[in-house]
């Protein structure tokens, strides 16, 4: 607002007789509205401000909540679903811990976590439903089912495998200990699914007579089925070739001697 003085006036104070009424009133009734006025401005700057700083703090929520969760372990920033669990994933390294008994001189791996839970009568069950349930059952299995106190072995095959081949199996079953031992020396996963593991066991056989040492490379396969994992057994004709391995490269090295 400019000052309202009039230099050639001789009237007191600081404006002239023609400028003492506004608003068609006397002087003091103007200096009130005036007042109401800066009161009315005043308080409708107040409210903006308010009603600035208002909408920034309740903004605020609505940009965080917008915003992509950070990364972290084990984390994507953008989600495509739940992550397979690992033991649901092919194992690529040696499960631990694992404890290794000698059942008829033959290196059995046992687990806490992942199973056997019970042994009878030359039987293994009740294995974890994943991926290293899926190798221990095999690795326990394949062993007690072909190599390993011949006089258990028909109860073992009937109670543990399962498929088209498993007559064969019984008919093969035999009668007295084999020279040649196996030890499995490890393993590769070929495939994984809930109901159904393909592994390649690298297994070292020893002929008990010489002496000598050769490994071989056998696919094998366990099933879900009846609430435990079962080696899924093929007719003969349909089994895979056992080739010789020259040594462990593309194997998880797994032993207990």
């Amino acid at each position: 607002m400019s000052r309202l003085d009039d230099a050639d006036s001789d009237q007191p104070g600081w404006v002239s007789e023609a400028n003492r009424e506004w608003f068609g009133g006397r002087l003091w009734t103007g200096v009130a509205a005036i007042a109401v006025l800066l009161i009315l401005a005043a308080a409708v700057i107040i409210a903006k401000i308010g009603h600035g700083g208002s909408s920034q703090t309740s903004a605020a929520p609505a940009a965080s909540s917008a915003s992509t969760t950070p990364a972290g372990p084990g984390r994507s920033a953008v989600s495509a679903g739940s992550p397979v669990p690992l033991d649901q994933q092919p194992l690529t390294s040696a499960p631990s811990p694992i404890q290794w008994q000698l059942v008829d001189q033959v290196a059995l791996p046992y687990s806490a976590t992942a199973g056997p839970d019970r042994v009878s009568g030359g039987v293994a069950s009740g294995f974890a439903h994943g991926a290293t349930g899926a190798l221990l059952a095999l690795l326990q299995t394949w062993p007690r089912s072909g190599w390993i106190n011949p006089g258990d072995q028909r109860a073992e095959i009937t109670a543990m495998s399962t498929g088209a081949g498993v007559a064969a199996e019984l008919a093969s079953a035999p009668v007295t200990q084999l020279a040649i031992r196996p030890q499995i020396v490890g393993f590769r996963y070929l495939s994984y699914g809930p109901d159904r593991a393909v592994i390649d066991m690298a297994v070292r056989f020893t002929n008990a007579d010489d002496g000598s040492t050769l490994i071989r490379s056998f696919e094998a396969s366990e099933v879900w089925q009846g609430g435990d994992w079962r080696y899924e057994s093929l007719p003969l004709d349909q089994l895979p070739e056992a080739p010789i391995l020259s040594d462990l490269s593309g194997y998880v090295a797994f032993s207990g001697v």
